[in-house]
């Protein structure tokens, strides 16, 4: 740490000027040599660093908005065999936009020297020294090798200061933050006490992300409870960052607001739990059969629930990915649904299915006689034809909002309710149905009992030459920490005091 560094600061001075009244000039040899190799250290790793930078700015525009594709969707490219077409498409930004090999080279061998540094800064002294005197006092020579690593440390000392330095103005930075957090204000949430006050107050609201970034201009507007508000714009006007200010995300600036009742939020990239379809929608509330069902028949998922192997009780990967986009985003509302809030905030949540299902969720969860009915709804949407159905509608254009209210039209169902009961051997109660949906080994499967030949044949998998070289790699270490042993005993039972160019050659390939 930074105060450690300075308080062996006193030890490392002292031991630099007792190796100088040792061997004189010859002590500066380690100094230059980590100087020198923390300076090339520090300047191959600026340029590669450049390198980087110059290549994310260079690389194409839209490839910063599909930088989610090789990382969360990894799954699905070896699912479906894309690699051929994920490399032509994502290869040349990975492979011909890397730092050139010699940079890497250099670097490589930099650090390799870094990692001997003391080794070789002791040969190096030493030798120096002993082409000027002569041969070399032995007690010299073994106090020299217990003070080089001072002489080094000392030398490393102000990249290591300016490395705490900078650790700590980071930290100070994330203190600032955490300050500035604590003293940032967000719209009150209250529970809803009569029907008489509404459900979001916003009077003369102002929103940021932080200095600098997107604002939501003066918002001034009254949501009465359960009513239909429909969001609209085009894409980047705010409609996202609209939606987080009323749930509390955004920072208040300015202004005064309020959201009464219990929150539900369904945002357009859906979060799917790894566990099962029910535990999902459940999310930790009680299992209630009969609204349970009536959430998946209002989200249209009661025939994907039947066509799954384990029925409600199968398990979903992680991030969802043995589920489609539309299955996500409708198990997303579903599970929004099932929590009976009173205010539910929807981002785009249409977008992710086909017309036939859009008409579905529109019929048996948005419309005055959907399961929503009687809840307030803020919905964002690009469908023309869901605005007229809501009593007030939003309209966004760089963090400008345009209120109008109206009139809302009433929606014609075109499902028949006789069509739309909800089959209910679809969620039984079967204590079978949770193991039904775990993965488990046959019991028909028979595992052979453990042979030798199954050693053997797991050593020829892995490759008879690496196990080799490993084995001959440790013997031949044995082998030759066994002889310098012998020679360091030899050397330091020898009767001369003084090593001259050969003996202290030896003295340092066994010590060091």
């Amino acid at each position: 740490t930074f105060f450690g560094l300075l308080s062996s600061l006193p030890a490392q001075v002292l031991n630099v000027y007792t190796v100088w009244t040792m061997i004189g000039y010859a002590a500066l040899v380690p100094v230059a040599l980590a100087g020198v190799s923390t300076l090339l250290n520090n300047v191959l790793a600026k340029k590669v660093s450049a390198y980087h930078a110059m290549v994310h700015h260079t690389r194409r525009h839209d490839f910063r908005v599909d930088v989610d594709i090789p990382h969360n969707g990894m799954h699905a490219v070896k699912m479906y065999s894309w690699e051929s077409i994920f490399l032509d498409n994502y290869g040349p930004n990975y492979i011909n936009r890397t730092p050139p090999p010699g940079l890497w080279l250099a670097l490589f061998l930099v650090s390799v020297v870094d990692m001997c540094l003391s080794q070789l800064a002791t040969g190096l002294a030493l030798f120096v020294y002993a082409g000027s005197n002569g041969a070399v006092p032995y007690t010299q020579v073994v106090l020299f090798i217990s003070c080089v690593g001072s002489l080094v440390e000392f030398a490393n000392t102000p990249a290591k200061v300016m490395e705490q330095l900078k650790s700590l103005e980071v930290v100070d930075n994330i203190f600032k933050d955490i300050r500035n957090a604590s003293k940032k204000t967000f719209i009150s949430s209250k529970m809803a006490s009569s029907d008489k006050q509404g459900a979001v107050d916003l009077d003369k609201c102002v929103f940021s992300w932080g200095e600098g970034k997107f604002v939501l201009q003066p918002v001034s507007v009254a949501i009465a409870q359960g009513g239909f508000v429909g969001v609209v714009g085009k894409v980047g006007s705010g409609k996202s960052s609209f939606l987080s200010a009323l749930c509390g995300d955004m920072p208040l600036v300015e202004g005064r607001g309020v959201v009464r009742g219990r929150v539900a939020y369904v945002s357009q990239n859906p979060w799917i739990m790894n566990a099962t379809f029910r535990d999902n929608v459940l999310f930790g509330n009680d299992y209630d059969e009969r609204r349970y069902l009536q959430t998946l028949e209002a989200c249209a998922l009661s025939d994907d629930v039947k066509q799954f192997p384990s029925g409600d009780m199968c398990e979903i990967g992680q991030r969802g990915i043995n589920l489609s986009g539309g299955q996500k985003a409708r198990l997303a509302l579903a599970r929004a649904i099932y929590e009976n809030a009173d205010v539910y905030i929807l981002d785009d949540v249409l977008s992710a299915v086909d017309a036939n299902v859009e008409r579905h969720l529109i019929e048996r969860v948005l419309s005055t006689g959907g399961l929503l009915g009687a809840k307030t709804r803020v919905l964002v949407t690009h469908a023309e034809h869901v605005v007229p159905l809501c009593d007030m509608v939003v309209t966004m254009s760089d963090g400008c909002l345009d209120i109008s209210r109206q009139v809302p039209k009433k929606y014609t169902p075109m499902i028949d309710d006789a069509s739309g009961v909800v089959e209910e051997e679809i969620a039984s109660n079967d204590d079978n149905a949770a193991e039904s949906g775990a993965f488990k080994i046959d019991p028909g499967l028979r595992i052979p009992p453990f042979s030798r030949s199954m050693l053997w044949k797991f050593l020829a998998m892995s490759g008879y030459a690496t196990v080799a070289i490993c084995v001959a790699i440790q013997i031949a270490k044995a082998h030759a920490i066994h002889h310098l042993e012998q020679a360091r005993r030899s050397i330091v039972s020898s009767n001369s005091t003084h090593m001259d160019g050969a003996a202290l050659w030896r003295f340092l390939l066994v010590n060091l």
